[in-house]
C-alpha cells in the first residue's frame, strides 16, 4: 500500500475491509483497526488473496485521528493508555473463558462443516437465521433448486491474535481472538449445466463466464469471536460466542460443459 502513496493507481486500491474495536468507556479517544488489503503486484493490480495488517491504534488529536501506535500485537501496553494493561490487555488464562483461544477456531470449523450438512449441534455459538454462522454457512446464488452444494471448512490460520478490553472495572473482561477459516464450495448442477452469461451480476466475480459441470469457489475469511467469561453467570441467559467477520471469493475451478 506504502507504494501507492502519493500517486493515482492505475487500478483498484488493494483495500478489502477493516475489523474495528473500540473502548465501552465514551470518554476515551481511541480505537483499534484491523486492516484487510490485497498485495499488489509489480504493476499496481490487486491480487486476489486476502492479507490482514497488524493492529494500528488511532486517537483523536485536536479533532483529527491519527495513527498512535502501529504495528500492534497483544498484549497492548502503550503511552497513549498510561499504564496500558488497565485499558487493553493480554488475555486471563483460557479457564476464564467458555472456551479457549486456542481451541476457538477448529471448534467453529467443526461446527460449520456440520451446520453445511443439515445437522443442528449444540454449540457455545450464536446461531439461528441470519447469524453470521447461517450466511457463512450458505451462498446466495446459485440457488439449491438448480445446484448441489458441498461444503468443506478448514481452519487458515487458528490465532492471529488475542486480547481483552476492560470495561466497568471487571477484572475478567470478555476475550477477542481473531482467526482466519477457508471454504470450499463444490457446485454441482442439478440438471444440465450450470451457466453463467458475461454481466450476469448474482455469480461471485471470481467465476468466468461459461457452462460448468461442476464448480469449486474457494473463499477465505478473517474472523473475530468474542468469548466471554466462563463465571457461571446465566442472569442474562445462556453465555454464547459472539462471531462477527466476512467472506472474500479468491478463486473458483470448475469443469466446463
Amino acid at each position: 500500500m506504502a507504494s501507492l502513496k502519493g500517486s493515482k493507481p492505475k487500478y483498484p486500491r488493494p483495500y478489502r475491509g477493516v475489523i474495528v474495536f473500540g473502548p465501552s468507556d465514551p470518554a476515551l479517544t481511541w480505537f483499534l483497526a484491523i486492516i484487510q488489503y490485497a498485495p499488489i503486484d509489480q504493476d499496481g493490480r490487486a491480487q486476489v488473496v486476502t492479507m490482514t495488517a497488524p493492529g494500528m491504534i488511532f486517537t483523536n488529536t485536536a479533532g483529527v485521528w491519527k495513527v498512535a501506535a502501529a504495528d500492534v500485537q497483544a498484549p497492548i501496553p502503550h503511552t497513549v493508555f498510561g499504564n496500558g494493561d488497565s485499558t487493553l490487555s493480554g488475555t486471563d488464562t483460557d479457564t476464564h473463558y467458555i472456551t479457549g483461544a486456542s481451541a476457538v477456531a477448529g471448534a467453529y470449523a467443526s461446527y460449520l462443516n456440520k451446520l453445511s450438512a443439515g445437522q443442528q449441534p449444540e454449540v457455545p455459538f450464536v446461531t439461528g437465521i441470519n447469524s453470521f454462522s447461517w450466511r457463512f454457512a450458505r451462498i446466495e446464488w446459485p440457488p439449491s433448486s438448480i445446484a448441489k452444494a458441498q461444503f468443506s471448512f478448514v481452519v487458515d490460520t487458528p490465532l492471529l491474535v488475542s486480547y481483552s478490553i476492560a470495561s466497568g472495572g471487571s477484572t475478567k473482561p470478555p476475550e477477542i481472538v481473531l482467526f482466519v477459516l477457508r471454504r470450499a464450495v463444490t457446485l454441482t448442477a442439478r440438471q444440465g449445466c450450470l451457466v453463467r452469461r458475461q454481466g450476469e451480476f448474482e455469480w461471485s466475480d471470481v467465476v468466468a463466464p461459461g457452462s460448468y459441470r461442476s464448480l469449486t469457489l474457494s473463499s477465505v475469511s478473517v474472523i473475530a469471536a468474542t468469548v466471554p467469561v466462563n463465571d457461571g453467570d446465566t442472569s442474562q441467559g445462556r453465555k454464547v460466542i459472539d462471531i462477527s467477520g466476512r467472506v472474500d471469493d479468491v478463486s473458483a475451478a470448475g469443469i466446463r460443459c
